[in-house]
């Protein structure tokens, strides 16, 4: 179908009324809200299920059907993926001004397209641009967000632009300039836009306005209303100030969205594979002779399952929070209650973290906290999960084995709970 798809696009979308989504499934049209194509690439394998089902895979698409109807009407995923901190991004580095992206946001404030509602959005877009600082933030990490919603798990981000900030890595100058311009291109959505970005990038004022008037529409200046940086750009280097641009305030957890398959930074995940009556007193004196009570027999107390996890393993006890095996390994308690047992070598270096629960994945869901599991997603060779099989007898189940089942569609994530929290102010 993926071979079949490109060479007869229109036709197959109007006559069969169906599309590939970037879940694999042959889906109706009417259940497309999004479209992934080449030019609008942004990663997606950490997305919700219920986003991949809804999004249309056109990747294969050259840019001359992408850009024409039918397939131009589908709202690209990137332009509805909002980013969100999955905890508020902390540095010591005052913001800049980099006068190369003010100039490009005051020019094309002046854009004019053959759509009006393109160029009232681009724009907007464009007034942002000119009051976004730079921030030089390292450890970004954010949550992607539709409509409000949470639409999938977390991930490390080198460029996120947010509230007319511009967060960025510490990275080579030389890796900025590829990262930054893709990244605004993608919220810009426009291939020329985008190709202006990775020109200006770090250029001067002269070049920015020299490339800007030579090869978009612009409205006279006399026209536009002015804003209220333009007089913070000047020719030459980028001018460092402090904006004063406060990051936004987000609490350390936020509300998960159980009915659209969403879930948040620090929500649940679901993973799925696919007294007696007392006697009424006798008279004076009558004495009343009840049998004794027959005690019943005290069940055997089942090894818990850290214990015949270690013993599978060819661990013995030494005590109750520590086991050894021969070649110098053992298995002790933490002091984390997320991953409360770990293994290290002879010489104490840490091999593994572990989650234990006697819970059989084949039998019915499991539910665990959001923050264990993305421990495992960012580093699937430290952490697992310690379960049981249909027999009861204790399985590891590693982060990279659960990565591939994910990827491979033999389990699916899901959210769990919901969260209410009172409103707090902006910042």
């Amino acid at each position: 179908m993926r071979a079949i798809l490109p060479r007869h696009a229109a036709r197959i979308w109007k006559e069969c009324g169906h599309w590939l989504n970037l879940a694999g499934e042959w889906a109706p049209t009417a259940t497309i809200s999004f479209a992934l194509t080449m030019q609008s690439l942004v990663p997606w394998s950490h997305l919700h299920e219920w986003v991949k089902q809804k999004t249309a895979d056109f990747q294969r698409l050259p840019i001359e059907i992408t850009e024409t109807l039918p397939f131009c009407d589908v709202p690209t995923l990137s332009s509805r993926i909002e980013e969100r901190f999955l905890r508020s991004p902390h540095s010591t580095n005052q913001q800049e001004r980099k006068s190369w992206l003010t100039l490009i946001g005051v020019e094309l404030c002046r854009i004019d397209l053959d759509d009006p509602t393109e160029t009232t959005r681009i724009r907007g877009l464009a007034a942002d641009l000119v009051e976004t600082g730079w921030q030089t933030t390292p450890g970004l990490e954010i949550v992607p967000y539709i409509d409000g919603t949470p639409s999938g798990t977390s991930r490390h981000a080198e460029v996120v632009w947010l509230n007319k900030v511009l967060y960025v890595d510490q990275l080579p100058n030389a890796k900025l300039a590829r990262l930054v311009p893709d990244k605004l291109g993608k919220i810009f959505g426009r291939t020329d836009i985008t190709a202006a970005l990775n020109y200006c990038f770090g250029r001067s004022s002269e070049e920015v306005t020299e490339y800007l008037e030579a090869n978009f529409k612009l409205t006279p200046r006399d026209v536009v209303a002015p804003l209220a940086n333009d007089d913070d750009v000047s020719a030459g280097e980028c001018a460092t100030k402090d904006t004063g641009i406060a990051p936004p305030f987000l609490p350390d957890k936020a509300v998960t969205n159980n009915e659209t398959g969403a879930t948040d930074d620090e929500g649940d995940v679901l993973l799925v594979l696919q007294d007696e009556g007392k006697e009424e007193p006798g008279e004076l004196y009558d004495i009343v002779v009840t049998p004794p009570k027959v005690q019943p027999h005290p069940k055997p107390t089942k090894p818990r399952i850290i214990e015949r996890f270690a013993q599978g393993l060819g661990f013995r006890k030494d005590r109750d929070d520590r086991f050894f095996h021969a070649d110098g390994r053992w298995i002790g308690k933490t002091i984390d209650d997320r991953f409360p047992w770990e293994m290290r070598t002879a010489a104490g270096e840490i091999i593994r973290y572990y989650w234990l629960k006697e819970h059989c994945l084949e039998q019915e869901p499991l539910q665990i906290e959001s923050d264990i599991w993305a421990a495992i997603d960012k580093y699937p060779e430290l952490y697992a999960l310690v379960l049981v099989n249909l027999s009861n007898d204790p399985i590891e189940i590693l982060g990279e084995r659960l990565q591939t089942m994910l990827k491979n569609g033999e389990v699916v994530l899901y959210p769990a709970t919901y969260r209410l929290a009172y409103k707090r102010d902006k910042y």
